[in-house]
């Protein structure tokens, strides 16, 4: 079963430093993850062997980085604007949700979080909503998800 997830967020950080260090984690991510595409069978032995415990520390569904770094006056933060595609169906590392591609971001920047939106469609519904993901005073990811259905389709 097919879950297409396109997912539109702002990437944020306190400083530019900041904000550019997660880009550029994520870019590296990007290139590590190229290389290891060629490897048919990621499984638990094979992630277990290459010292991986989750999926979300190696796969990427690649962002788009839409816009330059710019200062947000009102928040006196940074951001840039991502977006990402993603099918999130039972076989794939998803990109959202608590154990998602996103949350292991900040997990590895926790100077930086993320606010956004997302669509997600199966074969017979879809789902639309708001996700926030930020690194809290316990110093641990939190991902919170606003969802609500969008429509259901035949």
């Amino acid at each position: 079963m097919s879950c297409d997830t396109d997912i539109s967020f702002r990437l944020k950080a306190q400083t530019l430093a900041e904000l550019e260090a997660g880009i550029k984690w994520q870019r590296a991510k990007e290139k590590a993850y190229k290389k290891l595409e060629k490897v048919r069978n990621k499984d638990d032995k094979w992630m277990k062997k290459n010292g991986f415990t989750r999926g979300a520390e190696f796969v990427t569904w690649g962002w788009d980085f839409q816009s330059k770094p710019r200062k947000t006056p009102k928040e006196k933060s940074y951001q840039v604007k991502c977006y990402v595609w993603a099918n999130e169906n039972g076989r794939n590392v998803p990109a959202t949700g608590s154990n998602g591609e996103l949350v292991y971001f900040v997990e590895k920047n926790p100077k930086c979080w993320i606010e956004g939106e997302y669509k997600a469609d199966s074969w017979d519904e879809a789902f639309e909503g708001e996700l926030n993901i930020y690194w809290d005073e316990d110093e641990e990811a939190v991902y919170t998800d606003e969802a609500g259905e969008a429509g259901e389709y035949y």
